[in-house]
């Protein structure tokens, strides 16, 4: 590596370490936000995260926008169903109906918890899923509810 100290140009020898486990490899988009795992920086802050369901991002116009449904939230509980994981959270919304209500339970970046109702919308917000493959290349998956 080549640093620039005191007007000098120095080369330094520099120990690389393993980080695949600090990319993100999948990522859902529910209600118009997109959730992923907490990415690494997150994780330095927040020695204990509420969960690994972390908003990223909110679309214009959707129901997370709609319902305050906030950037650098973590969803906990889907109609008091515990998600830990992203897989956990898609398993909780599979049973939600299109236009319908679900309760979410919600900590904030600031560790403040609270509870927020989301009206789903399956036509325009579909919930889908990227996956990162073993040659990374993103593969996009549609989740269907079980009773849209």
């Amino acid at each position: 590596m080549k640093v620039v100290r005191d007007k000098k140009i120095l080369d330094l020898r520099v120990k690389l370490a393993e980080t695949t486990y600090m990319l993100t490899d999948k990522i859902v988009c529910w209600a118009g936000c997109t959730l992923q795992a907490p990415h690494h920086s997150v994780r330095q802050v927040i020695k204990n995260l509420p969960s690994k369901v972390y908003c990223t991002s909110i679309h214009q116009g959707s129901p997370s926008k709609m319902y305050f449904l906030g950037v650098t939230n973590f969803i906990t509980h889907v109609n008091e169903i515990p998600t830990q994981t992203l897989d956990d959270f898609l398993e909780a919304v599979r049973d939600i109906k299109d236009n319908s209500y679900c309760k979410l339970r919600i900590v904030t970046y600031e560790n403040i918890p609270f509870a927020q109702t989301l009206k789903v919308n399956y036509h325009y917000f579909p919930t889908t899923e990227l996956l990162k493959n073993d040659v990374s290349e993103w593969v996009f998956k549609k989740i269907e509810a079980t009773n849209s």
